[in-house]
């Protein structure tokens, strides 16, 4: 584990983004340093408000051949907007949150957060105003999406005894018999 947080201090110590071209703004994005390889994944906004963006990213640190350990960090940053350049730019990055679910080290889990949100300062991010407002679209939908989201739980019966689920097409639909003493629903698989 030490050797794999010291690999992730090289490898973001070098790594700065500079998005100048759409393509540059491609997902995942791999950070090879030394035998280490860092893949960050696309963060996910959760919310906009006056200047601040806040939201999450997934990422992943593999020594060579080895089977990655993956975290996820929750960042807050500062957002200032060229508008005859229309350009948008993270002035400020700060780590709200940090989860290594496999590491069990809180100590060396602050010095990464530490040494990330200090390499984040110096990072250079910048995008299109086009690109920005097409991933805060998602944002507004998901708000919404989430808004109509019934999380009630069903109405659950239960019986202590023994028990039959019986499906008739629509309302019954009762018919006598040749003898006329008894009825039986016609529209059910079942006699009833």
């Amino acid at each position: 584990m030490k050797k794999m947080i010291l690999g992730v201090f090289c490898a973001l110590f070098t790594f700065g983004l500079k998005a100048e071209t759409e393509d540059s703004l491609s997902w995942p994005r791999d950070i090879i340093s030394g035998k280490y390889t860092t893949t960050l994944y696309q963060p996910q906004y959760d919310s906009f408000e006056s200047n601040i963006l806040e939201g999450r990213m997934a990422f992943s640190i593999q020594e060579n051949d080895d089977m990655p350990l993956f975290g996820a960090l929750w960042f807050s940053s500062k957002i200032a907007t060229d508008k005859e350049e229309r350009m948008v730019y993270l002035e400020s990055i700060s780590i709200t949150r940090m989860n290594f679910p496999e590491a069990e080290d809180e100590e060396k889990l602050e010095k990464l957060k530490d040494y990330l949100e200090n390499e984040m300062e110096s990072w250079d991010v910048e995008m299109s105003v086009d690109h920005f407002t097409a991933a805060l679209s998602t944002l507004d939908l998901e708000h919404k999406t989430d808004a109509n989201l019934n999380n009630a739980p069903p109405k659950i019966i239960y019986k202590t005894e023994a028990a039959i689920l019986i499906s008739i097409d629509g309302d019954p639909i009762w018919q006598k018999d040749e003898s006329g003493n008894l009825e039986y629903i016609i529209n059910t698989s079942f006699l009833i």
